[in-house]
């Protein structure tokens, strides 16, 4: 059975028709029973619209249903539809926003804590609105009008002496010297990049020179090794770290160090005396001056050393002295004189000797006599 071209008309009209209707609902978030109502009441909703978007935690999860006077005559009723269902708890949050920076409205929900007590939904809910940005604007305006217009003020100081080529930035804007100087700075900057590019110069050495940088980086191989040297304790650098005896041991040198200069500061001691004690210093002084005195007089040829200085013949009496006391050596070393005789002459040196000997015997045998002679003197006293 063929079907007529009315019937197919009519068939692909209703289809459009369905089609239509499908993208309508969904578009349109049209809900038939489902989903959560939530009658929230506003002080000012400030350009919110039936239709604006509700947003759950930054997702959109409903529409504004309906938007009336507060039959209390305190502000605004509006109705929002959601999807699903939300529990809020007791501090949760309803806040008429900013959909976008260029315009428009929507209202966000934070649901608040979960585990706090939920709150009664079936009741209207309190909700705030954000301030609009020109009032917010305007109320910051007038709350710093004065800092404002002193910044206002500084500013347009600032652009004066700018212009007057006052300060850095103008002298960098209008003043030839310093443009030409900052010029030749960057040339220099360029020079020396181009420099360390082509590899010349230490840091381009640095750079791209392989054995410059296998020196250096053996030098921070070295470095690395003596710190982890001092860490293990070895050496005396290592050992200072880590061994609490030569550590205590120090700590103790550098008390002794400090108590003894200390002592030297408040003038005790020798060296602290003479550091503080002026009756040492004034001592010390005139020592100095005599001393200088004595060798002025020397100087002078006078006294003693002075003559002996200064005097010609006392000078060849001295050296007079010297020589007969050189000749009389030399005649002792020669064996001649008595002197010379009893050092030189082995057969006189065994007669002193001898006599000596002699002297020492006969000395004896009258140490030995002595209690004899004593007893005998005192037998005949008692007779």
């Amino acid at each position: 059975m063929k079907m007529s071209r009315e019937v197919a008309v009519g068939l692909i009209f209703f289809a459009i028709l369905g089609v239509l209707g499908f993208f309508t609902v969904y578009l349109s978030d049209i809900h038939f029973g489902r989903g959560q109502y939530l009658t929230v009441d506003f002080g000012q909703v400030k350009g919110l619209k039936q239709g604006d978007n509700v947003m759950v935690l930054g997702l959109k999860s409903g529409k504004v249903k309906t938007i009336a006077l507060n039959p209390n005559g305190k502000g605004v009723r509006v109705t929002l539809w959601l999807k699903e269902p939300v529990t809020l708890t007791e501090d949760y949050d309803l806040l008429v926003s900013d959909a976008t920076l260029l315009g428009g409205k929507q209202i966000d929900i934070d649901p608040g804590t979960p585990g706090k007590k939920p709150v009664d939904t079936s009741v209207p809910l309190p909700g705030r609105s954000t301030p609009e940005l020109a009032k917010a604007l305007s109320s910051v305006i007038d709350d710093n009008r004065e800092p404002l217009h002193s910044a206002i003020r500084d500013l347009s100081q600032i652009t004066s002496d700018i212009r007057q080529a006052k300060g850095l930035l103008g002298a960098l804007i209008y003043d030839e010297a310093m443009k030409e100087s900052v010029a030749q700075t960057l040339r220099n900057v360029t020079k020396a990049t181009d420099e360390i590019a082509n590899g010349r110069g230490t840091l381009g050495k640095l750079v791209y020179d392989d054995d410059l940088y296998q020196k250096v980086d053996q030098a921070a191989g070295n470095v690395a090794a003596v710190t982890a040297d001092i860490r293990a304790g070895k050496g005396v650098v290592g050992r200072l770290f880590t061994d609490e005896q030569l550590s205590s041991d120090l700590r103790d040198s550098v008390a002794n160090v400090r108590e003894v200069t200390g002592g030297l500061a408040r003038g005790e001691g020798t060296a602290g005396k003479f550091l503080k004690d002026d009756t040492l210093y004034e001592n010390l002084s005139a020592f100095a001056k005599n001393g200088n005195a004595v060798l002025e007089g020397v100087n002078k040829g006078e006294g003693t050393l002075g003559k002996l200085v200064k005097d010609p013949a006392l000078y060849d009496n001295a050296n007079q002295i010297v020589a007969d006391v050189r000749t009389i050596v030399a005649d002792v070393k020669n064996g001649e004189g008595s002197l010379g005789k009893l050092l030189r002459r082995d057969d006189l040196y065994n007669e002193v000797a001898r006599v000596f000997q002699q002297i020492r015997g006969a000395v004896q045998d009258a140490r030995e006599a002595a209690p004899i002679t004593t007893f005998t003197a005192a037998l005949f006293a008692i007779f």
